[in-house]
């Protein structure tokens, strides 16, 4: 298994991200002291609706979003993702 697999797995472990949901990338910059995360939605999957609790479609995702989760150790970490759009 690859070392980019293993840090995948890793940092899904930690944030405690499970399916439909999946660490894609993880960008280790050690002279900046960031490490960022990206997380994709496997397409296919069926989403629950967050006012209803019943299952929709998804149609596309928003636009990239970045935002900034406890530090890893000394560094900065930081997830991007495109949220899922349902119907």
């Amino acid at each position: 298994m690859s070392m980019d697999n293993e840090l995948q797995k890793h940092y899904a472990l930690l944030l405690g991200v499970g399916s439909p949901w999946e660490v894609k990338n993880v960008e280790l910059r050690l002279a900046e002291k960031q490490v960022e995360i990206e997380l994709g939605w496997r397409w296919g999957a069926a989403a629950e609706c967050p006012e209803c609790r019943r299952e929709c479609s998804i149609h596309d995702c928003a636009p990239e979003r970045t935002w900034r989760h406890l530090d890893t150790m000394q560094f900065i970490t930081l997830i991007r993702a495109r949220t899922p759009r349902s119907n």
